[in-house]
């Protein structure tokens, strides 16, 4: 699947998992465990101010994705992190 395809699914399955947050960007990079495992790191970008997100639906989107994925002929288990836009800024200015 293309990386535009895969970014597009992953962000629709996780914005419909989180209807009632702001995601400001969702971010997917393909990797191998150390196992030698393909995943896929999904980073979650949400609205500052949030203290915090539901965690089952943070549990269920984990779930709702690795399902979606495997639908779509994607095998690669994801690994999803969530921050906030600050931080995801302090993150870039550290780079």
């Amino acid at each position: 699947m293309l990386d535009k395809a895969l970014t597009e699914l992953v962000g629709t399955v996780i914005r419909r998992q989180f209807s009632d947050a702001v995601i400001h960007a969702v971010a997917v990079k393909p990797d191998v465990d150390h196992d030698g495992d393909d995943i896929l790191r999904v980073t979650v970008v949400v609205q500052d101010g949030i203290e915090r997100l539901d965690p089952e639906k943070v549990l269920d989107a984990s779930g709702n994705l690795w399902s979606e994925l495997g639908d779509a002929g994607i095998e690669s288990f994801p690994i999803v992190s969530y921050m906030t836009k600050a931080d995801a800024a302090r993150r870039s200015e550290s780079v």
